[in-house]
């Protein structure tokens, strides 16, 4: 059989615990198989394939994993009214046209456990999500819905004024609500990871202009962030954050400002003492499992003639290497050239890395690589 139409992988996860090597890949479109003739191109030898919403409405955030019994987790958003549902909290759309959280479980097997909808009367988008080990699913992002789905007593279940809002809600193994909550009021905050810790503690992270809930004995209760004027338009000087909800979703244990210009939380992994790291353009950085102080590594030097730093690394991925080894590895893409690398680890964290040749600056590397970028698509 051919492959009449071929997506492209968003993120690949492999079963908690597997040593066969058995891994799951989720795309935003996924395969399509048919006969013609003209291609010779055969499908590899997969166990199976679930296909999961193939209406071309899918938004191009997604998240898959897996949990310690080798259930599989899609999670996403859609405006399609013809997602496939079964045991759904939400079996419908909440507002046609508009996009909705979507989170599908399904077996070992590929047999679908549940598939629901999630989302109130405007668009809610998932950007981020995350399975334990038990089968419980957390899903951050951004909602416009002023009736976005939000249980009571949890941390914030008030509609928010025009604006827009942040979320973070937690399914059961069972499909079932355990909490929903609103998280922070108006657009200036964008969830972009989150992790849980051995509690059921959601971590999440991410960039924003300010309007963060913080915690008294934070790290960082102001925003360092803000806009700037280059001479042509402002410029968005984001600082990242990181919160941490307790097991119920009813309370923050913390919440600070990461107080670093022009960082990004775009990942986050949960040591085995609650101590987070948090991955961003400007380094990789560790909060204590109170919150309260902050240690970074693998920052990146300014520019001289550059405003802010030139994001040499997008780190994207944060775990640890091993059982009982508490410096975290960093997987990194290279915005250069799109390949994957990694940082280094252990005692290498605290030396700053060397990343440009021997007497060659910083500015004049970057100025190479845009003139090799350019050429390559002539």
């Amino acid at each position: 059989m051919a492959i009449n139409r071929l997506a492209i992988a968003r993120c690949l996860s492999l079963r908690h615990h597997d040593t066969a090597g058995v891994a799951f890949v989720a795309a935003a479109f996924f395969l399509m198989a048919g006969p013609p003739a003209a291609l010779a191109q055969t499908l590899p030898a997969f166990n199976w394939i679930l296909e999961v919403d193939n209406s071309g409405l899918g938004y191009p955030y997604a998240t898959l994993g897996t949990d310690a019994q080798g259930n599989g987790y899609v999670v996403g958003s859609t405006k399609s009214l013809n997602f496939p549902v079964k045991n759904a909290v939400q079996s419908q759309s909440a507002s046609p046209g508009s996009y909705d959280v979507v989170v599908t479980k399904f077996d070992p097997s590929g047999n679908i456990v549940y598939s629901t909808y999630f989302g109130g009367d405007a668009d809610d988008i998932a950007r981020a999500a995350t399975v334990d080990a038990a089968g419980n699913v957390y899903v951050a992002g951004t909602t416009a819905s002023n009736n976005f789905p939000t249980t009571p007593g949890s941390w914030s279940p008030t509609p928010p004024p025009p604006g827009g809002a942040t979320f973070l809600f937690r399914l059961n193994p069972d499909g079932s609500v355990g909490y929903s909550t609103y998280f922070t009021y108006g657009s200036e905050t964008m969830p972009q990871a989150i992790a849980v810790d051995d509690t059921g503690a959601a971590y999440v992270t991410g960039s924003t202009l300010g309007g963060l809930p913080t915690t008294p004995g934070a790290y960082q209760t102001t925003c360092t962030c803000g806009y700037q004027d280059n001479g042509f338009f402002e410029v968005e000087i984001t600082d990242a954050f990181l919160t941490r909800f307790d097991p119920t979703g009813s309370k923050l244990i913390y919440s600070t400002y990461l107080g670093v210009e022009d960082a990004s939380g775009n990942a986050v992994a949960v040591g085995p003492d609650g101590s987070a790291y948090i991955g961003s353009p400007t380094g990789i950085y560790r909060l204590d499992p109170s919150g309260s102080s902050r240690r970074g590594w693998l920052r990146q030097e300014p520019v001289s003639g550059y405003r802010g730093r030139i994001p040499i690394k997008r780190r994207r991925a944060v775990a640890f290497a091993g059982a009982g080894r508490r410096r975290p590895r960093s997987a990194a893409r290279d915005s250069n050239h799109g390949r994957a690398a990694s940082e280094h680890t252990g005692r290498d964290l605290f030396r700053r890395r060397r990343l440009r040749p021997r007497g060659e600056s910083a500015r004049a590397r970057f100025i190479r690589q845009r003139l090799l970028r350019r050429l390559r698509l002539t």
